[in-house]
């Protein structure tokens, strides 16, 4: 699943947000800005955890100015979802898996991390199409 962070300052800095749960390790994302105001998306967030973060500013030098700290919580998956089991075995390549499913009770695609948690999903009302990347790329 995904967030939204707004930040807002009176200077135009570019800011680096961290954000993590007490079982996993932190994620962070650096974010360049031209305006007061900036939303920043979070991504990989796992359902049903608190999460906490950590706001901080970037000068031009790279010196990370002080934290704003805080906390969210997740909302929970469908029920449909949360049936679903997903298990990984051996070491990823890439941290999130993207698989399409098809079930009587779910239809979509959704995205596991390492740890075979869904992170990400979107719902379609019939047979999600499959995606592959081509020989040139696309």
């Amino acid at each position: 699943t995904t967030g939204e962070l707004r930040v807002r300052s009176d200077k135009l800095l570019a800011f680096q947000v961290d954000y993590w749960t007490d079982d996993a390790d932190r994620l962070r994302i650096s974010v360049s800005r031209d305006s007061a105001r900036v939303a920043v998306t979070l991504l990989r967030l796992r359902p049903s955890r608190t999460y906490h973060f950590e706001v901080r500013t970037v000068d031009d030098s790279g010196n990370l100015g002080p934290p704003t700290e805080g906390s969210f919580d997740t909302s929970s998956l469908p029920d449909e979802l949360a049936r679903l089991r997903f298990v990984t075995i051996g070491t990823p390549t890439y941290g999130v898996s993207v698989f399409q499913v098809y079930s009587d009770a779910f239809n979509g695609f959704v995205g596991v991390d390492s740890r075979g948690e869904v992170v990400w999903f979107y719902r379609t009302e019939t047979a999600p199409q499959g995606f592959t990347r081509r020989q040139n790329g696309n």
